[in-house]
């Protein structure tokens, strides 16, 4: 046993030493448990592309450990084939810290290919809740300008979950705050634009929204709606957004958010609580 733990550890492909013999315990069950045959070990210490068939089939696992260790291992391979897999298991598996867990995988291999994995699941309403609102947020901290109007579209939708859609509003202002011109215009445009939507909640999020980014633009569109809008708590929204503005809190995103942006979170640092709250009616 001691000398197969020294051959990993030495071994190419760094997801084995770096990631998964941080615990003795973890690791023999992964080979009494989860690899019986070492058949995936043995791809893996040796870093070949064959581990992706096995992993992907690990996926489907009823242990939720083996999918999360296949998930892991999937997206160490670096290579464009484990795509697919993750995306089904982020839109199709129904345990929560998988679903994330597949969701910030596609993050971390940041290439146009995974952006479009993670739009999908956002377009996916049949997918985990804890999926899309992962998703959300890392897109939203890669700053990926190509999520705007799937973001837009799904925090309209009626019947999104309130935590999605309140991951889409940190999303959008910090892609609007990220963005140059004249993207960064057009996207707070296309806000202000839909200050006049039916949905109250929809319109509270637009001004929340508009208020974070804190383009000057938007005061205007904003006082008029405080002006006109019936609704107290729209009318609260804006004020705060306004008071936002004022004091230049929607500053551009600093180096720190930069720096977080690019490296996207590690596994295990996003989670969800164990219930998501009601659609919004």
């Amino acid at each position: 046993m001691h000398t197969l733990y020294k051959t990993i550890e030495s071994s190419p492909f760094p997801v084995v030493s770096n990631l998964y013999l941080d615990s003795i315990k973890s690791f023999e069950y992964a080979l009494n448990v989860a690899l019986p045959n070492f058949k995936i070990l043995e791809v893996l210490v040796a870093g070949k592309l064959e581990a992706i068939e096995p992993l992907s089939a690990a996926l489907e696992d009823k242990d939720s450990n083996i999918r999360i260790m296949a998930i892991k291992f999937l997206t160490d391979i670096k290579d464009a084939n484990v795509l697919t897999p993750l995306m089904i298991t982020a839109i199709k598996n129904k345990d929560v810290t998988v679903a994330e867990i597949a969701v910030v995988a596609l993050g971390n291999i940041r290439t146009p290919r995974a952006i479009e994995a993670l739009i999908a699941v956002i377009n996916d309403l049949s997918s985990n809740y804890a999926a899309r609102r992962s998703a959300a947020d890392t897109l939203g901290k890669m700053g990926e300008v190509k999520a705007i109007e799937p973001l837009l579209i799904a925090m309209k939708d009626k019947e999104e979950y309130v935590v999605v859609k309140d991951a889409i509003v940190e999303a959008l202002s910090k892609i609007a705050r990220s963005v140059e011109e004249p993207l960064r215009t057009k996207l707070v445009n296309d806000l202000i634009a839909n200050l006049i939507d039916k949905d109250t909640s929809t319109k509270i999020r637009m001004v929340k929204i508009l208020g974070m980014i804190g383009d000057k633009k938007a005061r205007e569109p904003l006082i008029k709606l405080s002006e006109s809008d019936p609704d107290s708590n729209v009318r609260v929204a804006v004020q705060e957004s306004l008071e936002k503005i004022r004091r230049g809190m929607g500053s551009p995103i600093s180096f720190v958010g930069w720096i977080k942006r690019k490296r996207i979170h590690h596994f295990g640092e996003t989670s969800l609580a164990d219930s998501a709250q009601k659609p919004v009616p």
